[in-house]
């Protein structure tokens, strides 16, 4: 009998999950930008922008690569303040 207990990395569980989670985001960016009902975006009245499927796809990954980050990082950094105190 073997009694060693096998453990994952919490870095490779978190790398996954933002991995997935910057999929999904580029994916609904694709499906939503490609709906015919989008209309054009102005960003602080000087630039006239108009979405389309490629680039609400990279604004959906660069919004999930960025909230995802944060929690994670808070999520770090809240283990690091947790295992000091004991």
């Amino acid at each position: 009998m073997d009694d060693t207990v096998r453990t994952r990395s919490g870095k490779r569980i978190f790398g996954g999950v933002l991995f997935i989670g910057i999929l999904v985001g580029g994916g609904l960016g694709l499906i939503i930008g490609g709906s015919p009902e989008m209309q054009h975006v102005t960003l602080l009245n000087i630039v006239r922008l108009h979405p389309t499927s490629s680039s609400m796809a990279l604004y959906g990954m660069t919004v999930a690569t960025v909230a995802l980050s944060v929690f994670f990082g808070l999520v770090v950094l809240l283990s690091r303040m947790d295992q000091s105190k004991v």
